[in-house]
This record gives structure tokens, sequence and C-alpha cells, in this order.
């Protein structure tokens, strides 16, 4: 991953997949789960970049928090499942 291709976001705006950098977090980070559990925060449970380790516990962000997200996720197609016959 190149980090000219990084951009600010805010912390609402993050979804499965991303990889970002966090406050208060060592190094890159996957976002597995993003919850709103709490009105105007976000949750977000992650596993570290390179190795797939699960942090422990999870982060919290308010929604304007922003931060830099370094690849977005995959994106989720929607259409019909297959066929069944």
């Amino acid at each position: 991953m190149d980090d000219c291709t990084a951009e600010t976001v805010t912390a609402a705006l993050l979804e499965p997949g991303d990889i970002v950098t966090l406050p208060g977090v060592a190094g890159r980070c996957r976002v597995q789960v993003a919850r709103a559990a709490v009105p105007g925060v976000v949750w977000l449970y992650v596993v570290d970049a390179a190795t797939g380790v699960r942090r422990r516990g999870h982060v919290a962000l308010p929604l304007h928090r922003t931060v830099t997200r370094h690849a977005a996720g995959p994106v989720a197609t929607t259409g019909p499942g297959p066929e069944s016959t």
C-alpha cells in the first residue's frame, strides 16, 4: 500500500475492511466491526493490518473525529443470489 493514497475521513464513514491509523493504537488496523452503540460515538473492533491479530477490546471515537484511511474495504455487491433449481 502506498501512503500517497491515504485520505482523511471522519469516524462515521469507516466500514468493515477499511485499513486505518487510529489515535492511541500503534500501527495500522483493519476494521472488523463498526458499531454505533452510543449516540454520537462509533465503537470500532479492529485487527492488526499486518498480522491479522485481533486487538483487545474496542476503540471508541466521536463520529466527527478524523482518522487516516489507507485503503477502503471491499465493496459489498448487492444483487440476486444464486438461483435455486
